[in-house]
């Protein structure tokens, strides 16, 4: 039964690789999301001390959740980003209006580990 597992497991991800793959080519900017999305969930999977398999799942998820940006961007990294509807938020202004959402729009002991791998992630966005 793993191995049949296994079969399934590669044959979504590779399918998640080549979506992720055909939003970049429509729009550059959310395949760059896309690879700073997927960097952060994998983060706070460590973070939340997620098995190789589980990361693995996470990373597959994390792939998926672009299917949906294609109408309603996300998670912290669309507010960070000038986009043509809005201008780029700063960190703390980003965190502000997360911490308002924390317990209604997201999971809070989630955020709450977010928070916290976001102070030092390469994806934190600007101060200013």
């Amino acid at each position: 039964m793993k191995k049949r597992e296994d079969d399934i497991y590669l044959a979504l991800f590779r399918y998640t690789k080549a979506l992720s793959a055909a939003l970049g080519y429509r729009d550059q900017l959310t395949g760059l999301h896309s690879v700073r999305v997927l960097g952060l969930a994998e983060a706070i999977g460590v973070r939340c001390g997620l098995s190789v398999e589980e990361l693995g799942i996470l990373k597959i998820g994390a792939s998926f959740h672009d299917i949906g940006k294609i109408g309603i961007p996300d998670s912290y990294d669309s507010m960070a980003v000038t986009r043509s509807y809005h201008r780029a938020r700063t960190h703390q202004v980003i965190m502000e209006i997360l911490a308002n959402e924390a317990g209604r729009k997201h999971d809070p002991q989630l955020m709450r580990i977010f928070c916290e791998v976001i102070e030092f992630s390469q994806f934190k966005a600007a101060e200013i």
